[in-house]
């Protein structure tokens, strides 16, 4: 179950990617290509992608009940869910 733990934690830095990306939208900043570049592809098009299958990842075992095994903290099961939540209003009604 370490790589499950491994992807939640991919998955929470993409998420963080992905606010920071909606952050930029909305905040002047210097302009620097590379991280501005990193940032885009990891939040708006990777990190949605990576959250929603380590949540389904979480679901399965949840459902197989064998969630209690996985060596991942909760706090960092709950982030990974609610952001997810937040991500998929976000595409798709924001």
């Amino acid at each position: 179950m370490a790589r499950l733990r491994r992807a939640s934690q991919v998955a929470l830095i993409g998420n963080i990617a992905f606010l920071c990306c909606v952050l930029l939208r909305y905040v002047n900043y210097l302009h620097e290509e590379v991280l501005t570049s990193l940032l885009l592809i990891l939040g708006w098009f990777l990190g949605i992608w990576i959250n929603l299958a380590v949540n389904a990842w979480v679901a399965i075992l949840l459902c197989r009940k064998r969630l209690a095994g996985a060596a991942v903290p909760l706090w960092l099961l709950l982030v990974n869910a609610g952001l997810g939540i937040f991500e998929l209003y976000y595409y798709f009604f924001i």
